[in-house]
């Protein structure tokens, strides 16, 4: 089974991508990397051995999304490709791109692998934004997931409902699940101000998925 991922990075100092090649590129905490693997068990291997520091002897590289799909090798590729197309600007080297692009890469992987017309990769896929506001995405979108409010600060230009649910959130570090936030008056539909929000009927994955656009959660 063919794998896309996404690797953070947490070192203080910047190492090489190529462990031993002076001549590589340098990749720093500021920087994510999102690949394919027809083995991602060996390549997680390979990179926590890469970036693996000789002084605390613990690895640099985290693995925090995965996206295990049935499609073949060629068509990773194309997605692959479709990510440095749509993100060029956050596009360092290679798959190497800005941390800060995160957020809206893992909403455009998670879009298009959990889209069951894979077959029209080759095509037109929709940038998040037009997805989102044409609330295209399943309605269980998020079902299972588990979110978290980032480092991201609030000031006083958010609106309060917004601050509530993102502090509400928070739960001391914790986190809520998909479960919690979408339980009948739960704190989190209760923060939520739209003209198109009717109550418990309604969904909330379109929040959610400002939220994580904001910067102020994240899915972990």
């Amino acid at each position: 089974m063919n794998t896309i991922y996404i690797a953070h990075f947490d070192m203080k100092t910047s190492m090489h991508s190529i462990r031993n090649k002076a001549s590589s590129k340098k990749v720093s905490q500021d920087m994510i990397k999102v690949g394919i693997s027809k083995n991602f068990i060996e390549r997680k291997k390979q990179y926590e051995n890469t970036y693996r520091c000789l002084g605390c002897n613990k690895t640099h590289a985290l693995f925090v999304n995965k996206f295990e799909t049935k499609m073949n090798y060629d068509q990773c590729r194309e997605i692959e490709k479709k990510v440095r197309e749509q993100f060029k600007i956050k596009n360092l080297f290679g798959e190497y791109y800005k941390k800060d692009a995160y957020n809206e890469i893992e909403i455009f992987l998670t879009n298009i692998v959990n889209d069951k017309k894979t077959a029209s990769i080759s095509g037109h896929i929709p940038s998040p934004t037009k997805e989102m506001s044409k609330s295209k995405l399943k309605s269980d979108q998020y079902s299972g997931c588990k979110f978290f409010r980032t480092n991201v600060e609030i000031n006083n230009r958010h609106a309060l409902h917004n601050i509530k649910r993102w502090e509400w959130i928070d739960n001391n570090g914790k986190g809520r699940t998909y479960n919690e936030i979408n339980i009948a008056d739960s704190t989190y539909r209760k923060c939520i101000k739209d003209s198109t929000y009717h109550g418990n009927t309604s969904r909330i994955d379109k929040h959610l998925t400002y939220d994580i656009k904001m910067g102020m959660t994240e899915i972990r």
